[in-house]
C-alpha cells in the first residue's frame, strides 16, 4: 500500500488561485508470494495493481492570466498599443484524476505479460476559448492572435488500456532471440463543454473526441466537365463550395498505436531492430491547397497527384481540371486533403559486435563493440507527409523524419 500527498503553488496563476491539492492512493498483491501457488512451477509471477490519484497541471505561458498589450496597432501613420491577451484572473489548476487496474503475469521464466484498464478524467481544462472581438481582444501584430481568452472551460475523459509482452524465444549459449511489443487502445471524449464552438480545422463538441476534424465533403472531380464537386446538405453533389455541408468527418485519434521490437544474438553479434505504429487516426494536410491547387499557384512546385488531372470529358481523375488562378475553388477545405494517418516505421536497425574477452585482456580493456546503425530507414503509409510529424492531426510544410546512418565504437576501461 502507498499514499502520497503534495500541495503546490505557482505563480502561473493569479493570486486567487495559486494553490493546488493532489494526492494518489496505490495497492499491489503479489499473488505468487502465497502459499496457494508455490508449487506452480511454470507460474513466476502473478501480481494484481491498483490505483487512483490526482495530479495538477500548469498552463503553457509564464503569464496566461494577465492581460497583456502590444504594438503594432497604428492608425492614420501613428504608433499605438493594444490588447493581445485578455485577463482571467480566476485561471486555476486543471485537474486530472487517474484509475488504473493492472496485471503482471511472468510465465516459463521466458514469458513477461504486463496489461492494465485505465481512465483518466481531465477537469478545468485550461484552454483558449473565443470571444467576441467587440471585446476589445483583437488581432495583434505578426504571431499575436486575438479574439481568446485562457480559460478553465470543460473536462475530457481518456480511457484504454495497454498491454506489453516481452518473451526469449530462443536461448541457448551461443544464440538468443528476443521479441517484445506493446499496443495501447485509448477512446477520447470531450465530457463537458457548454457551447460548441469551431477550432481551425477542429469543432469542440460535447460527446465528440476532442480533435474531432469539422470539414466539407469532398466528392471528387466531375468527368462531364472536369470541375469539383461536394456533398451539400441533402448528400445531393454540389458544384459550389458555399453550398457544401461541414461535417464530422473522423479524428486525428488512432485507434490502437505502439511498438515491437526484434534482439538477435549469436556469440559476439546483435541484430536489433525496433518498429513503431500507429492505426486509425486522421491527419490534415494543411498545405494541401498550395501543393495540390489546380492552377491556383501556378508559381509554386506543385505535388506529382497533379500530374493526374482532368484533361478531357469522360476522365475519371481524382484532381480537377487546372485552370490558371484554380478551378472553382477547389482547395477549399474539405475531405480531400485529410488522409489516413496510418503506419509503420522501421525506427531503429542497429548490428553490432563485441570483441571476445580474450583480447580485451590483451588490450587492457574491459569491453570493445562495433556497431552500425540506421534509424527512420523504411515507412509505411499511405499519407504524403511524415505522418509522425503533425501537431494534432495537422501538417503545414513540416520537415519529416530524417534517415539517419551513424557508425561507431564503444569502448570501455
Amino acid at each position: 500500500l502507498n499514499a502520497t500527498f503534495r500541495k503546490d503553488a505557482s505563480s502561473r496563476f493569479g493570486p486567487n488561485n495559486q494553490w493546488g491539492s493532489f494526492w494518489a492512493l496505490g495497492a499491489n498483491w503479489v499473488a505468487t508470494n502465497e502459499t496457494f501457488l508455490k508449487d506452480v512451477s511454470w507460474l513466476n509471477t502473478l501480481k494484481v495493481l491498483g490505483s487512483y490519484g490526482v495530479q495538477g497541471n500548469l498552463p503553457g505561458g509564464l503569464y496566461d492570466w494577465r492581460g497583456l498589450y502590444g504594438s503594432g496597432y497604428d492608425q492614420d501613420g501613428q504608433p499605438g498599443n493594444g490588447s493581445i491577451q485578455a485577463a482571467s484572473p480566476n485561471l486555476k489548476w486543471e485537474e486530472q484524476k487517474l484509475s488504473e487496474v493492472g496485471l503482471e503475469i511472468g510465465l516459463f521464466d521466458r514469458v513477461n505479460i504486463e496489461g492494465s484498464y485505465y481512465i483518466r478524467e481531465t477537469e478545468d481544462l485550461i484552454l483558449d476559448v473565443p470571444v467576441s472581438l467587440t471585446d476589445g481582444v483583437g488581432e495583434g501584430p505578426a504571431g499575436n492572435l486575438g479574439g481568446t481568452i485562457r480559460q478553465n472551460f470543460g473536462a475530457i475523459k481518456n480511457s484504454g488500456f495497454e498491454v506489453a509482452i516481452n518473451a526469449d524465444v530462443l536461448r541457448s549459449d551461443n544464440f538468443g532471440w528476443n521479441v517484445s511489443g506493446n499496443i495501447t487502445f485509448n477512446t477520447n471524449e470531450i465530457t463537458k463543454i457548454g457551447e460548441e464552438y469551431i477550432d481551425g480545422t477542429k469543432i469542440r463538441r460535447e460527446g465528440e473526441a476532442y480533435d474531432t476534424f469539422w470539414r466539407r465533403v469532398w466528392a471528387g472531380v466531375n468527368p462531364a466537365n472536369g470541375n469539383p464537386m461536394w456533398f451539400d446538405a441533402n448528400n445531393n453533389l454540389t458544384e459550389n463550395s458555399a453550398l457544401a455541408e461541414l461535417r464530422t468527418v473522423g479524428t486525428a485519434e488512432p485507434d490502437f498505436y505502439g511498438g515491437f521490437s526484434s534482439i538477435m544474438t549469436y556469440k559476439g553479434l546483435t541484430l536489433n531492430a525496433l518498429f513503431s505504429y500507429s492505426y486509425g487516426g486522421k491527419v490534415y494536410n494543411s498545405a494541401g491547397f498550395i501543393t495540390d491547387s489546380d492552377g491556383g499557384f501556378a508559381n509554386i512546385n506543385q505535388s506529382r497527384e497533379q500530374l493526374e488531372r482532368w484533361q478531357q470529358p469522360g476522365d475519371v481523375s481524382p484532381n480537377p481540371r487546372r485552370i490558371a488562378g484554380g478551378n472553382n475553388n477547389s482547395t477549399a477545405s474539405s475531405t480531400r486533403y485529410l488522409e489516413d494517418g496510418s503506419f509503420l516505421r522501421l525506427r531503429t536497425l542497429n548490428l553490432s559486435y563485441n570483441l571476445p574477452s580474450k583480447f580485451m585482456d590483451q588490450l587492457g580493456l574491459s569491453s570493445m563493440r562495433f556497431y552500425v546503425q540506421g534509424q527512420n530507414l523504411l515507412t509505411w503509409t499511405e499519407a504524403t507527409h511524415d505522418p509522425e510529424q503533425v501537431f494534432q492531426g495537422t501538417n503545414f510544410f513540416t520537415y519529416p523524419n530524417s534517415k539517419t546512418y551513424s557508425f561507431g565504437v564503444d569502448v570501455q576501461f
